[in-house]
């Protein structure tokens, strides 16, 4: 991929702040990179992605940090193959997601 086609796939993906649970998008997607905002600066925070559109879908990833913000840029994206389900935000002022749709294939 040269430079051009990853810029272009940057500026398809999408970045949402999320200040509580809830689902971010509601169909696949691919997931870039992740910033938590802990209320305090010592706070322990904890936050799941999960793969559905409830509390109850499979967690994908689970973050947890302590003494800061937690960055997270995975080196491949995570898919998400049912919808972006953000939950159990513990301490956390709000959590950045920058994912990318999945196009149908046609």
């Amino acid at each position: 991929m040269n430079l051009k086609e990853t810029l272009e796939l940057w500026d398809m993906c999408i970045t949402e702040r999320v200040t509580g649970n809830r689902l971010v998008y509601p169909s696949p997607c691919w997931v870039l990179a992740v910033h938590c905002e802990p209320i305090a600066g010592d706070a322990v925070i904890a936050a799941h992605l999960l793969d559905g559109q409830a509390i109850t879908s499979p967690c994908t990833i689970c973050f947890t940090n302590q003494y800061g913000s937690a960055r997270f840029t995975p080196p491949v994206p995570l898919k998400f193959k049912h919808s972006l389900f953000v939950y159990n935000q513990t301490n956390m002022t709000a959590m950045t997601l920058v994912y990318l749709p999945l196009r149908a294939r046609g």
